[in-house]
């Protein structure tokens, strides 16, 4: 069993977020689903629901390691059929205008 803080119940999610089957783990993800915003899910500009540091932010590190023992948050998210929007690259720096003396 996972860590409980003092006096807070053992519920149906913990057990099924330290879950090492897939189908547990899927019930947790769809759980904290349930809980974000319609824009989180729909706005082209907001991160992946399951990114690993929107996951953090929102104090869910449980979820973090749920996706990584899962294959990670890109695989879990298209096995979920969950938005999955990655960030580009930041663009490369322009070309250097020095020039190399004669």
């Amino acid at each position: 069993r996972g860590w409980s803080p003092p006096g807070a119940p053992a519920t149906r999610l913990v057990e099924a977020r330290m879950a090492d089957d897939f189908g547990g783990f899927e019930v947790a993800v769809r759980e904290y689903v349930a809980t974000l915003s319609a824009s989180e899910l729909s706005d082209a500009d907001a991160p992946s629901p399951l990114a690993y540091d929107e996951l953090r932010r929102k104090g869910r590190v449980d979820l973090v390691e749920g996706c990584m023992r899962h294959g990670g948050y890109i695989k879990v998210s298209k096995q979920l059929g969950l938005p999955l929007r990655l960030a580009a690259p930041p663009p490369a720096p322009p070309p250097s205008s020095f020039s190399e003396p004669e």
